[in-house]
């Protein structure tokens, strides 16, 4: 490994192409100076229509969650609560949360 780097350390690179420097320095002053704005049509349609699509989203989520709402606050007729198998619904767990914050449940 010793040996290795000893030859790394005497080869001499080569020097770049004044080209290579002329074009390097171009670069630099062309990133100093500041780009003109402009007005993307296509980046702002992209935009737009994410956006609509987010709108969409929500309202159908809105409407979907109104409805389950108003399903479970039927009396019971027809109440949605997710769970699975055996295990105690979300509803009824925060029930009991509820009933032993307020002391209802002793």
């Amino acid at each position: 490994m010793a040996a290795e780097a000893e030859l790394l350390r005497r080869v001499e690179a080569p020097e770049p192409s004044p080209y290579l420097l002329t074009r390097a320095m171009a670069e630099v002053r062309q990133a100093g100076r500041p780009s003109p704005a402009r007005f993307r049509l296509g980046a702002a349609l992209r935009t737009a229509a994410a956006t609509a699509l987010v709108a969409a989203g929500v309202l159908a989520g809105t409407m979907l969650g109104g409805d389950i709402a108003e399903m479970s606050s039927k009396n019971g007729i027809a109440e949605w609560t997710p769970s699975l198998g055996d295990e105690p619904s979300l509803i009824d767990v925060y029930e009991a949360a509820v009933a032993e914050a307020t002391g209802d449940g002793q």
